[in-house]
C-alpha cells in the first residue's frame, strides 16, 4: 500500500506518480498485490484532482478509501469490484455493514467496537472486511492547520509536523501530526492484537506503520508475516515484540469505552 500526499493520509512517505508506477512494477513484478491509498478527504475542490491522479493507476489491484466521494469516482471509472472503504469509525453493526457492502466489496469495520462485535459483523458481510491489527488510531481529522495556527497564535517558531497533546486529566500523550490536508490526532498508543490475530474473523488484516522507524516497521512485519504462517506462537510473537519499545494497548477490544474514575463516580 502507498499514496501521496495530496490524496492520502498517515503516508510514512509521499511517493510521486511516477515513483507510485515503479512500485506497482515490482510490486507486479514480486507477484503481490499493490493497493492505491486513497483515503484523504475529499473536497469539492480536489475532484479533479483526485480524477486525474487515479487514471494513473487503472492497474492498481486495489483502492483503499474511506470517503463516499472517492468510492464514487473509483465506481464510475469501472473499479468497484476494487474498492476497500474503510471509514474508519463509521460501520460498527451489521446492518450498516450490509449497506456498505453493497457499494464497495471489502469494508473497514470500525476499532472502537469490541473485537467479539466486529467479528459477528465480518460473519455477516462473507468474511469481506478489513480490520486493523496494529497501529495508532485515529481519533480527530480535521482539514485545518490547527498546529500552525496554534503556534502562530502564540508566536512559537514551527519544528517539524509532528507534535503530541497533553490532556488535564490524563497521563497519555496524543501524537498530532499536520501535513498538507490539514491535521490528525492519534491515539496516545498503538493498538497490538498480536496476542488475538487468529481470532479475528476479518478476511484483511491491516496493520498500520505511521509514526514507526523503518527499522521498527521492518520488524512489525516480520513478527507478524511469522505469526500469520504459524511459524511462532503468540507468547513467541509477543517476546519478539517487547524488545521494540512501542507503547501498546488492547484498546476497545474487550470493552467499549474507557472512562476516567472521577468521571463515574456519580454516574
Amino acid at each position: 500500500m502507498a499514496g501521496n500526499d495530496l490524496t492520502s493520509i498517515l503516508n510514512e512517505q509521499s511517493f510521486t506518480i511516477e515513483e507510485l508506477k515503479e512500485i506497482l512494477k515490482i510490486v507486479h513484478a514480486n507477484n503481490k498485490v499493490f493497493i492505491l491509498k486513497l483515503n484523504g478527504l475529499l473536497h469539492e475542490d480536489k475532484i479533479e484532482l483526485y480524477k486525474s491522479f487515479i487514471t494513473n493507476f487503472n492497474e492498481a489491484d486495489l483502492y483503499y478509501t474511506q470517503d463516499l466521494g472517492v468510492v464514487e469516482i473509483l465506481t464510475s471509472f469501472g473499479h468497484k469490484d476494487k474498492i476497500i472503504y474503510d471509514p474508519v469509525t463509521m460501520i460498527c453493526n451489521s446492518l450498516d455493514a450490509k449497506i456498505y457492502n453493497e457499494i464497495a466489496p471489502i469494508i473497514g469495520i470500525s476499532c472502537e467496537i469490541k473485537l467479539s462485535d466486529a467479528n459477528i459483523i465480518a460473519n455477516k458481510v462473507g468474511n469481506n472486511a478489513f480490520y486493523k491489527v496494529f497501529g495508532y488510531h485515529q481519533m480527530c481529522f480535521s482539514k485545518r492547520k490547527l498546529i500552525s495556527l496554534y503556534l502562530e497564535e502564540n508566536k512559537i517558531n514551527k519544528q517539524g509536523d509532528t507534535y503530541y497533546l497533553k490532556e488535564e486529566k490524563r497521563e497519555d500523550f496524543y501524537p498530532v501530526i499536520e501535513r498538507d490536508y490539514g491535521t490528525i490526532i492519534l491515539r496516545s498508543y498503538a493498538i497490538n492484537l498480536m496476542k488475538e490475530f487468529h481470532n479475528v474473523a476479518a478476511k484483511y488484516k491491516f496493520i498500520e506503520t505511521v509514526l514507526l522507524s523503518g527499522e521498527q516497521i521492518e520488524k512489525v512485519l516480520c513478527i507478524y508475516s511469522r505469526l500469520m504462517k504459524n511459524e511462532i506462537d503468540c507468547s513467541e510473537a509477543l517476546a519478539s515484540f517487547a524488545e521494540l519499545g512501542i507503547s501498546t494497548s488492547l484498546g476497545f477490544t474487550y470493552q467499549d469505552s474507557i472512562y476516567l474514575k472521577e468521571e463515574m463516580k456519580n454516574v
